[in-house]
């Protein structure tokens, strides 16, 4: 077979096997081997050059590095057959080449897999090793099992070379082939592009910066789908309340362990708050209003008694991402820890179960 058809099969088949890698990702928990590679880039991207992304596409600076990640990883499939038969290690019979397209793959993607993780410093989606183990082998299957069925012998050598005779008559049909295919697969990554930014992203319109009391305020309010989000998060991640706790510890008097429904039993607050990306342009629709509702953060520190020497409250979250604010800042009335965003549970994609609404602060 011709390393152009070769190929354009390999797209095909390893654009099925990443699909099916994206469902077991987004229905099971499973381990993303593109998802992990936007995180390492994220992690090891300079904060600046990060910023001058999110100006530049908004929220699409964060899926554009996701959709490359699954374009390459496409790519990255389809190239391993090629690469078999040209260097003539093609296995014969379909069992052989069954294991030979499913273990290869599989090998390599874990290997990355590993490399992403020790590279990246958030995770959304934090799995143990049989959840990576078994996430990755079921789409290297797919893969392996549907190459088998491509008929694959060594690369003829007028695929390499062609004769200038052919070269002179314009081009061949297996060039056209390549062609068509090398068009079609632009296309599809353009639909993919802008297929999952509309699936991950959903933008409100500007947002008023209305200062005339809560009757303005509750006007102006962002519906929950339509709030804007900007995070190192693509998909957000998933945490179950029941095993989740709010551990309040460091330069305390009483360290302080509480669940999430010891938070919802605290005297609770509801303020409106209009939170704004810090790359958001002006006029920009990156800032949206909601009414919150949680505790002071104030209070928890009072209940746990602040030592004088502390100058910062810092927030570790799930996916591993962690920030300070002043003690200042943290002391502040407006300063809570919210569980509602317009009047129902914080969905996952804005901080559920508890997000910290930090008037005066950035990040």
């Amino acid at each position: 077979m011709y390393p152009s058809r070769l190929f354009i099969w390999g797209l095909a088949w390893g654009a099925v096997a990443v699909f099916v890698s994206f469902l077991i990702r987004i229905f099971l928990g499973g381990t993303y081997l593109p998802e992990l590679a936007a995180q390492a880039l994220f992690s090891l991207v300079p904060g600046s050059l990060e910023s001058q992304a999110v100006e530049t596409l908004g929220p699409l600076a964060k899926e554009s590095a996701f959709v490359g990640a699954s374009i390459i990883d496409v790519f990255l499939l389809a190239v391993i057959p090629v690469l078999l038969s040209r260097f003539k290690r093609t296995p014969a019979g379909r069992p052989r080449k069954v294991a030979v397209f499913t273990l290869l793959p599989y090998l390599v993607t874990l290997i990355l897999a590993l490399l992403f993780i020790s590279l990246a410093q958030v995770s959304s989606n934090p799995a143990g090793t049989a959840t990576i183990l078994s996430s990755l082998l079921i789409p290297c299957a797919i893969f392996g099992l549907t190459m088998s069925s491509v008929r694959i012998g060594a690369v003829p050598k007028s695929a390499v070379n062609y004769p200038a005779e052919r070269m002179k008559g314009g081009f061949s049909k297996k060039r056209r082939l390549f062609i068509k295919g090398a068009v079609g697969t632009a296309v599809a990554a353009v639909i993919l592009y802008y297929g999952v930014g509309l699936l991950f992203s959903k933008q409100a319109p500007p947002q008023s910066n209305s200062t005339e009391g809560s009757a303005i305020l509750s006007t102006q309010v962002t519906p929950n789908e339509d709030f804007y989000r900007v995070d190192v998060n693509v998909i957000a991640p998933s945490v179950d309340a029941g095993s989740w706790n709010l551990n309040l510890h460091g330069l305390v008097n009483t360290p302080m362990t509480l669940t999430y429904d010891q938070i919802l039993a605290l005297p609770s607050v509801e303020e409106y708050a209009t939170l704004e990306c810090v790359s958001n342009m002006i006029g920009g629709d990156l800032m949206s209003t909601a009414l919150w509702k949680g505790v002071k953060l104030k209070d928890l520190l009072a209940s746990a008694g602040v030592s004088s020497g502390a100058n910062y409250v810092v927030f570790k979250c799930y996916d591993g991402y962690d920030v300070g604010i002043p003690i200042e800042n943290a002391m502040a009335d407006g300063t809570i820890l919210a569980y509602q965003m317009n009047g129902v549970n914080l969905p996952e994609d804005h901080g559920y179960p508890l997000r910290a609404i930090v008037p005066g602060c950035m990040g």
